[in-house]
């Protein structure tokens, strides 16, 4: 199966009463969450990692949400789809535009917010001066 087989089934999943519970969560986070699942598997059936882990309660838990999200950071709000606005501590001011953000929630119960941001720089690159460069090759 690959993200298209489950994200039909997803759909199909939440038209049923006894799954109910899908709908109060944001069909991004659902979609995020389905497109990290079938990066996993088909990095594990590349042979680039190891087999999938299900996460578990008592270890870290985060979910991502991808587009319809606020931020005000003079306030101190986070506006997430489908929760009220969550208080935050904002620690460093954000920069480029807003992608997606990441809330975790640590095994001690603490809280993080994550923002994945795209940030252009104008600044070039060191250049390097004297020294060689070497390329190994295995056959």
């Amino acid at each position: 199966m690959n993200y298209y087989d489950t994200a039909r089934l997803l759909a199909a999943l939440k038209e049923k009463p006894e799954y109910g519970w899908l709908n109060e969560v944001n069909s991004q986070s659902l979609q995020a969450a389905l497109r990290d699942l079938d990066t996993a598997y088909g990095n594990f059936f590349a042979g680039r990692a190891k087999f999938p882990k299900f996460k578990c309660r008592r270890d870290r838990q985060s979910f991502r949400v991808p587009q319809h999200f606020t931020l005000e950071a003079g306030r101190g709000r986070l506006g997430i789809p489908k929760l009220s606005p969550l208080r935050i501590v904002v620690h460093r001011p954000v920069e480029g535009r807003m992608k997606s953000v990441t809330i975790s929630r640590s095994p001690s119960g603490r809280y993080f917010a994550s923002l994945l941001c795209a940030v252009n720089r104008q600044d070039p690159l060191p250049r390097r001066r004297g020294g060689e460069i070497g390329v190994d090759l295995w056959g």
